[in-house]
């Protein structure tokens, strides 16, 4: 489904908030047209990949309630360990580079160091460079 068909699974609040979190808390300078055009394989992934949740005014608690409100009736609980794009590579990199305190290399939620996710993004990108 496109960006747009998951976009209207919002309702008129988390529309607008949305549009002020994809705006100001985007990586990067992506137009939301283009982006809600683009193909998704589930609400979950149409969420995930909008902005970082922490960055907004509503928080990552909120905005993950949303995630895995099942709105497109697709139980994304079951997520898989392995990153499905490079912008999910990017995220997580970019979350455990910049949590506060981490003085070294730490493991994340799903048992992965900052070297072992540097590693597959290496092998990611070199993947990427020989097609």
């Amino acid at each position: 489904m496109t960006g747009k068909e998951y976009f209207a699974m919002l309702n008129e609040v988390e529309q607008e908030q949305f549009e002020i979190n994809f705006a100001e808390c985007r990586l990067t300078d992506d137009d939301l047209e283009f982006y809600l055009l683009e193909e998704y394989d589930n609400f979950d992934e149409f969420i995930s990949c909008a902005f970082l949740f922490e960055n907004t005014e509503e928080g990552g608690d909120y905005w993950r309630e949303i995630r895995d409100s099942q709105r497109d009736g697709i139980d994304a609980s079951d997520r898989r360990k392995s990153p499905k794009s490079m912008h999910d590579f990017l995220e997580k990199l970019l979350f455990l580079a910049f949590v506060e305190g981490a003085t070294e290399p730490t493991k994340d939620s799903e048992g992965e160091s900052l070297d072992e996710i540097l590693s597959n993004l290496k092998i990611k990108l070199s993947e990427d460079d020989e097609v």
